[in-house]
């Protein structure tokens, strides 16, 4: 459990080491966890940012609140980049955002890391979290996504190390995935040094014992976590992912 935090939350965290270096693991339980996706503000603006989401979340009232109340609801408590944008920073593939399809699964195949086959999908429903191949989510998609983001490569898929990575690549980043051990669990991986592909699907299949897992990107990973004083502020982002908790209130003393 983070310090700190109440314990109605469950986020927790750990620095594991992996590779040649280490790696910031978040494990979040979505039953008592608000996990949620932001690409724009209540005014149409992409947030490009861990800090233009907590500035939106701080003027947004609790449903219960009486507008006469003021203070902030609403604050980030982890948070990080969720998948592969274009330059506008819209998002390349599928994405839900609280219920609603705003941009379509891509089916198309292409060069770059997201077309890397097989890619796929992190999505939150009714029945907890999932990660599916983009080709299993056409035929087996559950009913009622509250979100999903669409990405590529798949590490890790029923357990078994993507194909198309090599032990011996040289070609390293710091990069950023996703991965479900269980439908009320996932797990969120950011590396402090550049990592492989191998590297990463290792990390996740033999040091965390998840069978399924999704890259979100390389290069503009990003972390957002004050528990470790962690706001990267490096590159402007697409969609992020991230926890939110009510504000805690401090009392006056009287």
């Amino acid at each position: 459990m983070l310090s700190g935090l109440p314990s109605s939350y469950a986020i927790e965290m750990q620095t594991l080491a992996i590779a040649h270096t280490q790696a910031v693991v978040v494990t979040v339980d979505i039953k008592r966890d608000n996990l949620q996706l932001f690409l724009k503000d209540a005014k149409g603006n992409l947030y490009q940012s861990f800090a233009a989401i907590n500035q939106q979340l701080a003027t947004q009232q609790p449903v219960k609140q009486r507008p006469s109340q003021q203070h902030p609801s609403q604050q980030l408590i982890f948070a990080m980049n969720a998948g592969m944008f274009h330059s506008s920073y819209l998002p390349v593939g599928l994405y839900i955002e609280q219920g609603r399809k705003l941009y379509p699964l891509n089916t198309a195949m292409g060069s770059g890391n997201f077309f890397m086959q097989p890619n796929g999908v992190f999505l939150l429903s009714a029945q907890g979290v999932q990660v599916l191949s983009t080709a299993d989510f056409q035929s087996k998609a559950p009913a009622h996504i509250r979100l999903a983001t669409q990405s590529g490569p798949l590490l890790v898929y029923n357990g078994k190390i993507n194909s198309q990575f090599s032990p011996a690549s040289a070609s390293r980043f710091i990069r950023n995935a996703v991965g479900v051990k269980q439908p009320g669990t996932a797990v969120f991986v950011i590396s402090e040094q550049p990592v492989s592909f191998y590297e990463l699907a290792d990390f996740f299949k033999n040091t965390l014992k998840i069978n399924n897992a999704l890259y979100l990107d390389g290069t503009i990973s990003s972390l957002y976590l004050p528990a470790l004083k962690r706001h990267d502020r490096l590159h402007f982002l697409g969609p992020i992912i991230g926890v939110i908790q009510p504000v805690k209130r401090h009392s006056l003393a009287k």
